[in-house]
């Protein structure tokens, strides 16, 4: 893991840190990650400043099943592939 990927790790890590180091009621596991999602952060690399409550329990469930290294950013498994225009619709567009 890089310096910066293992930046963004940590910074997951911090603040999921309440929502991972006990075994909490969906509820309350919730209500948690919604205070948190109420803030706003300086994120590293990034120029948002919030997070969902949806990324913090997938950021949660990712540590749970993968540890730390999980936190980490991943790749785009389709980089290098058009994301929004078909080789059908560029020979339309040609026409």
């Amino acid at each position: 893991m890089d310096a910066k990927a293992e930046k963004v790790a940590l910074f997951r890590y911090g603040l999921i840190a309440p929502l991972v180091l006990e075994s909490l009621p969906r509820g309350e596991l919730t209500r948690r990650a919604q205070e948190i999602a109420a803030r706003h952060y300086e994120i590293p690399h990034s120029e948002r400043t919030s997070v969902s409550v949806d990324t913090l329990l997938d950021w949660a469930l990712r540590y749970r099943n993968g540890g730390f290294e999980a936190l980490a950013p991943q790749a785009r498994q389709d980089r290098g592939q058009p994301r929004t225009i078909t080789p059908q619709l560029a020979d339309l567009i040609e026409c």
